[in-house]
Order: C-alpha cells, then sequence, then structure tokens
C-alpha cells in the first residue's frame, strides 16, 4: 500500500515484508528516483528521497507508534545528509504487542420491511424501495468524494484544488475591478520535531488547533470581507486575501496573526510552543498567474526562515526571485562538482618563528568553477551544507589532504601536520569516524598528523555526538 501523508511526505506499507527486505526495497526506490531524476531532469536540480524503515518486530504498542517509528529514522535520515535510507533502532527491546484489525462493516439499512407476502406487487414495491435506497447511498458517496475532492480531511480547510480555484476567480474578479489581493503561504516551526518526540497524533491535534486559530483570527477582521484558508499539506497553510485598502494593511494583518500563533497550545498536558514564518505575494504587482503567485509566496516564505528575523515575515520582491533560480542553478552545479571532484585544495603555511621552518599547513578548498574560475568557499559551502552536500566534499578534503602529506613526506618535509575544517553535518554522520581511520590507513599518515578544527558553535549544537566522535578521534592521536 503506497499512501500520501501529506506535502512531500509518503507512505508505503509493506505486508509480510522482513525489516532486512523492506531495507532494501526502500534503497533500491532510492536509487530509481535518483537515476531517473538524471536522466529526465538533465538540466534542472536533481531529485532525491529519503527513507525512515520500521518494523512489527520494533515492537510498537499500535499502529500509530509504528508509524512514529519510522518518522523518528526518516527525521534523522533527513538531518544526516538526506538521500539516504535509515532503520529506526529501538532504544529499549519490550515484549513483543500484538494488535488485531477488525474491518468496519457497512450499517444495514432496516429502512425496508421483511415480508413472506411474494406477490409480484410486493416484489416491486421492494425493489423500488431498494432503487431509492441504492440512489440515496450513491448521491452520499458522490458529496463525500467532492468534498475529499476539494477539503482536506484533518482540519476541513479547502485543500490546494481548491485553493487555486479560488486564486483563479479573484485574479479574475480583479482585472474587471483594478483590486488588491494577497496570498500568505505559512509554515509552522519546529513541527517535525513535534511529530517526532510527541507523535503524529499531538501533531494532528496541533495541526486543528493552528486551522481553528485562523479561522478565529480572520473572523475577527472586520476589514476582510473574503477570504479562503488553506492546508497546503504537512506543516504548510494558505490564505487568499481580497479587496483589500494597500499594502499596510497586510502588515497588520500578518503581525497580529503571528502573535495568536505564538500563544502556547495545551495537548494532552503538553504545553506546546510555535513559530511560524509567512511569505506574502500581492496581485498585481508581483504576479498575475495563479502559479506564479504561490511560488513567489513560496519563494518569500524561505527567504523569511532564512533571515532568522524578529518579525519572520517577508514581501516577495525580485531579488528573492534571482536568489531563487540562483539556488537551483547552484544545486545542480554542486552535484556535478561532485562527481567531477571539481575541487583544488590550497595549503596555508604555520611557520616557527625560531627555526623560520614550516610545521604545519591549513587545507583550503577552493572550487574549480568551469566558467568563473576559482571559488571561495563562502561560495558554497554553507549551501552544501543545507543540501546535505557537505560530506561527500568533506570526504575529499580529507582523502585529498592526505594524499598530499604523504607525497611531501616522501619529500623530505617530515613531522608536518595538516588542519582540516570540519561541517557540523560530518560530525552527524555514523561512520564518520570510521571512515577517517580508514583514509589514514590507506594513505600511510600517522594520525598525530592530522588535525581536525571544528567551530565552538558546530561543537555547542552538537555536543553529544560530537564529544564521542572526538574523543575517539584523539584517543588514535588526532588532535
Amino acid at each position: 500500500m503506497v499512501g500520501r501523508y501529506g506535502g512531500e511526505e509518503f507512505c508505503v506499507v509493506l505486508p509480510g515484508f522482513s525489516v532486512e527486505e523492506a531495507f532494501s526495497v526502500a534503497e533500491r526506490i532510492r536509487l530509481r528516483l535518483k537515476d531517473e531524476s538524471a536522466i529526465r531532469f538533465d538540466n534542472k536540480p536533481r531529485v532525491t528521497a529519503s527513507f525512515g524503515v520500521s518494523s512489527l518486530k520494533d515492537n510498537p504498542a499500535d499502529y500509530s507508534e509504528l508509524s512514529n517509528f519510522a518518522d523518528e529514522a526518516l527525521y534523522a535520515a533527513k538531518e544526516s545528509g538526506r538521500n539516504r535510507v535509515i532503520r529506526w533502532q529501538p532504544k529499549v527491546v519490550s515484549e513483543s504487542i500484538a494488535v488485531e484489525t477488525q474491518p468496519t462493516l457497512p450499517k444495514k439499512n432496516n429502512s425496508g420491511e421483511n415480508s413472506t407476502n411474494k406477490t409480484e406487487t410486493d416484489s416491486l414495491s421492494k425493489l423500488q424501495q431498494r432503487v431509492i435506497e441504492l440512489e440515496g447511498i450513491a448521491s452520499h458517496f458522490s458529496a463525500e468524494l467532492e468534498y475529499t475532492k476539494n477539503y482536506d480531511s484533518l482540519t476541513g480547510l479547502p485543500n490546494q484544488i481548491l485553493f487555486y480555484d479560488r486564486i483563479g476567480q479573484v485574479i479574475e474578479k480583479s482585472n474587471r475591478f483594478d483590486q488588491l489581493a494577497a496570498i500568505l503561504v505559512i509554515d509552522i516551526g519546529m513541527f517535525s520535531q513535534i511529530n517526532s518526540t510527541l507523535g503524529r497524533s499531538t501533531g494532528d491535534k496541533l495541526l486543528s488547533v493552528i486551522a481553528e486559530r485562523l479561522k478565529t483570527t480572520f473572523r475577527n477582521y472586520d476589514a476582510i470581507s473574503r477570504l479562503t484558508i488553506s492546508r497546503f499539506g504537512g506543516d504548510e497553510f494558505a490564505v487568499l486575501l481580497t479587496d483589500l485598502a494597500n499594502k499596510e494593511a497586510v502588515t497588520w494583518i500578518v503581525s497580529r496573526l503571528q502573535s495568536t500563533l505564538a500563544e502556547p497550545v495545551d495537548i494532552d498536558g503538553n504545553s506546546v510552543y510555535i513559530s511560524s514564518h509567512v511569505g506574502i505575494s500581492l496581485y498585481p504587482s508581483d504576479a498575475n498567474s495563479v502559479d506564479d503567485l504561490l511560488n513567489n509566496a513560496m519563494i518569500a516564505k524561505k527567504y523569511s526562515k532564512q533571515l532568522l528575523t524578529q518579525t519572520n515575515y517577508q514581501f516577495f520582491d525580485e531579488h528573492m526571485q534571482k536568489l531563487s533560480i540562483k539556488h537551483v542553478n547552484l544545486d545542480k552545479e554542486l552535484r556535478v562538482a561532485i562527481q567531477n571532484e571539481d575541487w583544488k585544495l590550497l595549503y596555508q603555511p604555520k611557520i616557527d618563528i625560531k627555526t623560520k621552518t614550516i610545521i604545519g599547513v591549513e587545507a583550503l578548498i577552493r572550487w574549480n568553477h568551469p566558467s568563473r574560475g576559482l571559488l571561495s568557499p563562502f561560495e558554497f559551502i554553507e549551501f552544501a551544507e543545507h543540501r546535505g552536500l557537505i560530506v561527500a566534499i568533506g570526504d575529499w578534503v580529507i582523502k585529498t589532504a592526505c594524499l598530499q602529506l604523504k607525497e611531501w613526506t616522501k619529500s623530505g618535509l617530515n613531522d608536518c601536520k595538516i588542519a582540516v575544517n570540519l561541517s557540523a553535518v560530518q560530525l552527524r554522520q555514523d561512520d564518520f569516524v570510521a571512515k577517517i581511520f580508514d583514509t589514514l590507513e590507506a594513505t600511510g599518515i600517522p594520525p598525530r598528523q592530522l588535525e581536525l578544527e571544528v567551530t565552538e558553535s558546530t561543537l555547542m549544537n552538537n555536543l553529544d555526538i560530537a564529544l564521542a566522535s572526538l574523543k575517539r578521534l584523539n584517543s588514535r592521536g588526532i588532535l
């Protein structure tokens, strides 16, 4: 069974499969997506997928906990570089709990009367009654299908399909009456962590509360004559505001909205605090089509998350559009650079001023870009960290630095140490320490000649994992 959870998340259920078989299936899907993306989208960013795998043998208490296990594994996969398959590992092994579910049977309709009268008239009457019942059932199912097609089952809000249609209607009307409209895309902060720590059921309750707050907030604004609130899926909501007086009205509305969302939510005894980021695009100044208006609001929302400002909302402008296009191209070019190893290491010497001899070097990476020449790390390192590409780049740096040190040693430069900068993403990799040991062994470099540099912020934000890895490295003589 394949289901869509919402947003970009899907779920695959594999009855009768062992966890090893499920892991293998997930890996095959991951590679298939990656390979087909490269074939189909030659000049576009590569599409990758991350997987979290859980099993009934992980002893979940119920189906909700089984789903939460997979969620936690998926979160770990995304946090440790993406494009990975990770199996959930139980911390405590408890006795297996069997969960049996019984199918829900349709209710019997008792409106018809059983009769022993087998006359032709009674048979016709019963047949007519059954036709009426079936027509009622068909009408009911038709209404349910229409509702499901246009509304979110959890919150009861319009979904993307209906929201797109409403924007189209507003554009047609505004063309005739020259009116101002705004689209708000709202991202709920920390939702993935809430889902993984408190469970998906808590996350669902939180989304329902947020939906009610959105409806209540906008209902209290007399200045708003027409609006549509939609759930896009996952932790994203969207609002369409029409007949606005000016741009300043939107600023006031968003500020009040974010204040309302910031109030704590009490769910099952847990006080949950959330933050929100809002991207705003205006019609007709920012765009005059449905897709462009929504895309611009999405870009503005993404930009507001990167700025880390107190307001946490952002109006769209052309600079963001150019930056978004730049990032799409940068993602594509970085993946090609990783494949072709289009990097260059420069070495900054450390000199003993007493002996005037080189005692060490610091390895500094440059991107040997095919059209722009050598690019400094400021052009791509932070972006590579956010996209999960830094691990492959970091592995290349350590391997190349060790090979260069081996050549220098052959040339007579003994006991020279080489320093390499580490990323927080590298420290979170399970196999990070093992890969360094393997590289040192393959190149014949003594561990004492390798120095790993970690910033204070990297260390503090990943303290538990970082300390465990650094202790293992230090025990082998790596500083």
